[in-house]
Order: structure tokens, then sequence, then C-alpha cells
């Protein structure tokens, strides 16, 4: 199972590159010089628990699926990014949405927390334009309604999970819980919380300025991933912040 983690860790980064180099306009086997760090972070020892324990599989399949379901629903949108546009009246390939829907199911069935796929895709969908925006999304959210209904049917709180309503009676250490997992990609002492901060504060920024220039639906994708990512961070926060050393795991570095 631990080679099957770096197996589809590696499609996982394959995906990264081709969604780089369509954006950026990239020639076959060449990316911006920021690229680098991607595939570093996704298979780099930081993520020792993901890599060599094969029951984490559970925690990191659901981002390799994810990101394949929300990379195929844009490109049923849009195929090429605004500007790009090869010459000629151009159709999306018909492939795209089964791809994605499939992949959403499979990320949704691998973990709770690939159920967030759906909305977060769909808010990236929401940011492009296009005549087929509408009736896509209708698709994707209805199967997303199914995803979601299937998966609640006879549900009941594991036993030995506390109420998610009572880390909420403690705010700051859960602010504090979650300000670790985004920073434990980088460390796993203290600074995580600085690390987490710095990084929300500079995706932030990029955020504002892009929606100052009209242009978030040029990074919709990345966009998607980052509110995917930080969604499932902030579930894993609110069940799990009654422990705060548990935030320093590295298996969450996968989501940061």
């Amino acid at each position: 199972q631990g080679m099957f983690t770096v197996l589809h860790l590696g499609v996982l980064a394959s995906y990264a590159y081709a969604a780089v180099a369509l954006q950026r306009g990239c020639r076959l086997g060449f990316a911006p010089w920021w690229f680098a760090p991607m595939p570093w972070l996704l298979l780099g020892w930081r993520q020792a628990e993901n890599l060599l324990w094969g029951f984490q599989v559970g925690l990191s399949l659901p981002l390799t699926f994810g990101f394949i379901g929300m990379f195929h629903l844009l490109r049923a949108i849009r195929p090429y990014p605004k500007g790009t546009e090869p010459g000629g009246a151009q159709r999306p390939w018909p492939g795209h949405l089964p791809i994605a829907v499939l992949a959403a199911f499979g990320a949704s069935y691998s973990s709770a927390m690939g159920l967030f796929v759906w909305p977060c895709a769909a808010f990236g969908a929401w940011l492009l334009a296009g005549r087929s925006r509408w009736k896509t999304l209708s698709i994707w959210l209805a199967f997303g309604a199914l995803a979601w209904g299937l998966y609640f049917i006879g549900y009941a709180r594991p036993g030995h999970h506390a109420p998610v309503t009572s880390t909420l009676e403690a705010p700051l250490q859960l602010i504090r819980f979650f300000l670790v997992e985004c920073g434990t990609w980088a460390t796993g002492t203290g600074w995580a919380a600085w690390v987490g901060a710095l990084q929300l504060g500079v995706l932030a920024s990029f955020a504002l300025v892009a929606l100052r220039r009209r242009a978030l639906g040029q990074d919709s994708l990345w966009l998607s991933v980052c509110a995917y990512g930080l969604g499932t961070l902030a579930v894993v926060a609110l069940g799990r912040s009654g422990k705060p050393d548990l935030a320093f795991r590295s298996a969450y570095a996968t989501y940061c």
C-alpha cells in the first residue's frame, strides 16, 4: 500500500504538471521554475506517515481523485485557459465530465474528506465563463447530492470521537490547531503555526489581486484545490483540536 501511495501521488504530480503546462503554454517536458516544489511536497519525506504507513492511503487518495475530478470538470467547461485557445471552434472532449464524476466518487468513498470535492469543484466551475457552464454544473451538483446522500445513509458518529461542538468551546485552540496543520508541510515544530499564518496571508493576497484584476477564472482550478485542502484541514481541526499534538502529524502535509 505504501508503494501504491507513491504511485497515485505520482499521478497527481503528473496532473498538476499538465494543469500548469496547459495554463502557461509550456512545451512538453518544461515547466515554470515555481513548479519544482510541487513534486517535492507530494513525494518528500515530510509525508513520512502517508508514504510508509499503508493505512494512510485513505487520507492521501482523496486528494489525487479530487484533483483529477476538478481538473476534468473545469476542462469540460473551458478546454483552454482564456487567451490560449487555438484557432477554430474548439469543443470540450466529451469524456471530461464522466471522468470528473467517477474521480469525485472515488474521492468521496476513499474518505469522508473526499466529499468536499463536489462543492469546491463547483466553486471553480462557477468562476468560469462558458455556454456549457450551467448545464455541466447542474449535472455535477446532481451527482454530488447523490454522493453525499448515499454516504450518510445509516451514518453514526464513531463513539471514540468527541462531539464536534466540544471543540468550539476553545476557539483559540481550534485556530492554532488549524494554523499548525497549514504549516506542517514545512516543519513539525512550534513554528508551524507561524508558517501556516504566513501561507494563508500570501494566499489571501494573491486572491485579492486576482479579484481586483477580475482574473479569478484564470486560476479557478488552483482556487478550487486551495478550498479543498483548507476545507479538509478545517474539518480535521474541528474533530481533532481537543488533542493539540495531533496537529503536527506529517500526514496532514498532503493537504497543505
